[in-house]
């Protein structure tokens, strides 16, 4: 199975007692929500060639706002996963345009891609973990991931976490004290 989207670079241990305070929201997207259709993000972001596909990939336009979806485990009507970003990570992938533009898919806070990282802080407090991006294989996605020179994803990764029996997480790629790209979850 390949599952894009799988805590390659993302998975931190927590202590059981450890509360999620990240986002609760991104965009339409509602982490708390285990059943979030897909079919709302298809609402906003168009129907895509392939509505059966676990992971739907999205660009605007103007190839500079790009969103993957990935649905939940199990529940192939439900959203699992949200990735939002200014630059390609689906490759070899069927191109579903969006008019979405990435000024609708900010947090509950504001946050959003661009935004500082002490915004971020400022909004949600500590990170659970912060950790160098030392290889960015779990962000890209796709039959024909670029081997070569790949857009530059960032230094480090802001991540968000609950306890390890909750699946809730969101990860801020900060890239020279910006966020150059946010993932949220409630998928295994």
């Amino acid at each position: 199975m390949r599952r894009a989207l799988c805590f390659i670079l993302f998975v931190s241990h927590l202590s059981a007692d450890e509360v999620y305070r990240g986002p609760k929201k991104l965009g339409p997207f509602v982490i708390d929500d285990y059943n979030f259709p897909m079919k709302l993000l298809f609402d906003v972001l168009g129907r895509p060639r392939n509505t059966k596909s676990e992971i739907i990939c999205y660009e605007s336009a103007d190839q500079h706002f790009f969103v993957r979806t990935e649905k939940r485990a199990g529940k192939p009507q439900s959203a699992g996963t949200v990735l939002v970003r200014h630059f390609p990570t689906c490759f070899g992938q069927p191109k579903n345009i969006t008019l979405s533009a990435a000024k609708e898919w900010k947090t509950e806070k504001g946050i959003g891609l661009g935004s500082t990282a002490s915004e971020v802080e400022k909004a949600y407090g500590k990170p659970s973990t912060v950790n160098a991006i030392e290889s960015a294989t779990g962000l890209f996605y796709g039959d024909s991931a670029p081997v070569g020179v790949r857009p530059e994803v960032g230094q480090t990764q802001w991540s968000y976490n609950s306890a390890s029996d909750d699946l809730k997480a969101t990860i801020f790629g900060i890239r020279r004290s910006k966020v150059a790209w946010i993932l949220i979850t409630h998928n295994e």
